[in-house]
């Protein structure tokens, strides 16, 4: 069995900073974990004391400000270092990531603001509006950019709660909830301004507060909660609660960080009050995709969520139009994908989808003696039937081709047909000279977990002649299940779940 990969992830909380990086690193922390992976976090001090979760199922451990501190602490927890490290922090740029390197067989670094340069194999933004030439001259120009909310780094709580969201969303009963969350600490005094405002507003609802007991806001707000019993104050939640919190709501009012994802993800619809500079232009595009109304945290600014309010609330079409375009703008499957593309880089592979460019490289791979021997159809296939059926193949909504990269060339291909709804029959070519080599069994794993992160998949189905000894070991070191042979030929099935360590 293979040696589980070895992740840390920098990230730093604290009253200052806020939760939000941690929220996001502790979501990819676990889904690699999940698939096996080893994980380190390394923070600021008192890090624990801002989100309680930090140590609940990782090693966590306290280190100093920089890449120099990072790198003793990846060398103290494995003598040959980390095969991937996460960098998520402001303060960190190409100077810290490049003092990090020898500790790390590759770097991913997780951004929001494209103002710097960075030292990375791999960058995430998650930002809405956010596109790749954002990062062109900050990072390398072969460096993959996963940019944008289809990789919002969501808690699993809030993936799995989405089509019971969606069905609530569409059948809104009871008296209406607002949802104010604008940061546990209470970064200026927000919430409890908010929730002074609506305390003025004459409206029949119920208003969830979550704010941190610690916060310098918490006794007046406890004070209100006292006298208007239409408030409910909540500490500091855990994914699931927040959640289920945010199922209940009818109407969100909060900042316009990472958990404005959360809020897409379960189609709540949101007034975002920007609390920081680097908040903005996220929130303007949730207003440009009609997901969220956007405010300033000033008087007229605060006095304009109150009147947003009680209109929203009296109009249903409004709220469910927000709500559907929230739910179009995040779809809950990011951090699947971002830890799909974090084990592809240790995994020493890329992948892509295939394009118009790559029909005469596939037709070769598919032509190769080895190849036709291995196929159903063994006769050689004329080019221009060949790119006939390319062009209708990679526009095919039932079925993906994903081109396979190693050491910067292209190496082979995996074809994924659905023959039924989340059922994929399954096939793969590679360049005959790159053959024996183990590229194949790493390919079909690592295309198998993309398909998994793009797509609903049930199950994977696949065949190989009885004699492909090479194909059938393939399959199976990636969890197929092999059936008895048949006319020469082997059916092979997997459930989902087929991603083997991260």
């Amino acid at each position: 069995m293979a040696e589980p990969h070895r992740v840390a992830i920098r990230f730093d909380a604290s009253g200052a900073v806020g939760g939000g990086h941690a929220v996001r690193c502790l979501a990819l922390a676990d889904r690699l974990a999940d698939c096996g992976a080893e994980i380190l976090l390394l923070t600021n001090a008192g890090a624990d004391e801002v989100v309680p979760a930090l140590a609940r199922r990782h090693r966590w451990q306290a280190v100093g400000a920089g890449g120099s501190a990072a790198l003793e602490a990846v060398f103290g927890a494995w003598r040959g270092g980390a095969d991937l490290a996460i960098v998520d922090h402001y303060g960190w740029a190409a100077a810290d990531e490049r003092l990090l390197r020898p500790g790390t067989r590759r770097l991913a670094v997780i951004d929001d603001l494209a103002n710097r340069a960075h030292d990375c194999d791999l960058l995430v933004d998650q930002n809405a509006g956010r596109v790749e030439r954002d990062y062109a001259g900050l990072v390398g120009p072969l460096v993959p950019l996963l940019v944008g909310p289809r990789f919002a780094l969501l808690r699993q709580a809030f993936s799995t709660l989405r089509e019971k969201a969606r069905v609530r969303r569409a059948a809104p009963a009871g008296v209406a909830r607002v949802l104010v969350s604008a940061g546990l600490s209470d970064p200026g005094g927000v919430t409890r301004l908010v929730c002074e405002m609506l305390s003025r507003v004459e409206q029949r609802m119920r208003v969830d507060v979550v704010v941190s007991a610690s916060a310098a806001s918490h006794a007046a707000l406890e004070g209100l909660a006292a006298r208007d019993p239409r408030f409910v104050l909540h500490a500091a939640q855990d994914a699931d609660a927040m959640a289920a919190l945010m199922l209940e709501a009818s109407l969100s009012i909060g900042g316009g960080g990472g958990t404005s994802w959360e809020r897409c993800a379960l189609g709540l619809p949101s007034l975002v009050v920007v609390l920081a500079e680097n908040q903005r232009q996220g929130a303007h595009a949730l207003a440009s995709a009609r997901a969220a109304l956007v405010f300033e945290p000033d008087e007229a600014g605060l006095a304009a969520v109150g009147r947003a309010v009680v209109e929203l609330l009296s109009a249903p079409e409004a709220l469910g139009s927000m709500s559907e375009a929230g739910l179009g703008l995040v779809d809950g499957r990011g951090t699947l994908r971002v830890a799909s593309a974090c084990a592809d880089l240790m995994e020493g592979i890329t992948l892509r989808v295939a394009g118009p460019s790559d029909g005469q490289q596939v037709w070769r791979w598919r032509n190769a003696p080895a190849a036709r021997a291995a196929s159903r159809v063994t006769e050689e296939i004329p080019l221009g039937a060949h790119l006939d059926w390319y062009s209708r193949a990679i526009t095919n909504p039932q079925r993906v081709i994903l081109i396979g990269h190693a050491g910067g060339e292209a190496f082979g291909m995996v074809r994924f047909d659905e023959t039924a709804e989340g059922t994929w029959d399954v096939s793969i070519a590679l360049d005959p000279a790159r053959t024996g080599r183990g590229l194949g069994t790493r390919l079909l794993r690592r295309a198998c977990a993309w398909l998994e992160a793009d797509r609903p998949v049930r199950a994977f189905s696949a065949a190989a002649r009885e004699t492909n000894a090479a194909s059938l070991r393939a399959f199976s070191t990636c969890g197929f299940s092999l059936g008895d042979p048949r006319d020469g030929w082997v059916a092979m099935t997997a459930e989902r779940g087929l991603r083997g360590h991260a």
